[in-house]
């Protein structure tokens, strides 16, 4: 699904909900609910995340996810956050369509790191633990980085 607009913001557009597809709850929380989706409109088997407001939440969280999505749609692309692919808020249920990282959340990543056993395998092997090292140093430079963009651009 081309989510890309003129404006070189990937996910400026307000998209329909009729064109996209729920795949799989992936996880449901007591405020928003995180789909797995696709587009009916794309032959690609091209997955992504459809956030939406859990009917747990209270009136209150739909309105700070439509300001939400609307401060979202006014980032530009960083390489460190996830990638804004488009909105639906003009009628309920609203949905804020973002990439899916297939390699799960960021504290599965940095256990499956973590529970490496390279360096604990060979501990002679300086290498092996150096480059577990500098992975989680990566990671936590990244997410810093990230944290930066999102607090400069408020």
């Amino acid at each position: 699904m081309d989510f890309s607009n003129s404006d070189g913001k990937a996910g400026n557009a307000e998209l329909s909900t009729d064109n996209v597809q729920l795949v799989s709850l992936l996880s449901a929380g007591t405020i928003f609910d995180y789909w797995k989706a696709s587009s009916k409109t794309s032959t690609a088997h091209e997955y992504f995340i459809a956030k939406t407001v859990s009917d747990k939440a209270q009136m209150k969280d739909g309105y700070n996810f439509i300001f939400m999505a609307s401060k979202i749609r006014q980032l530009n692309d960083n390489p460190n956050i996830v990638t804004f692919l488009g909105c639906a808020i003009e009628k309920a249920p609203y949905y804020i369509y973002q990439e899916l990282l297939e390699d799960g959340t960021l504290r599965e990543i940095l256990m499956r790191i973590g529970n490496s056993q390279h360096h604990l395998q060979n501990p002679s092997n300086g290498k092996e633990e150096l480059t577990n090292a500098a992975c989680l140093v990566g990671f936590a430079r990244d997410v810093a980085s990230g944290l930066e963009f999102l607090h400069i651009n408020k």
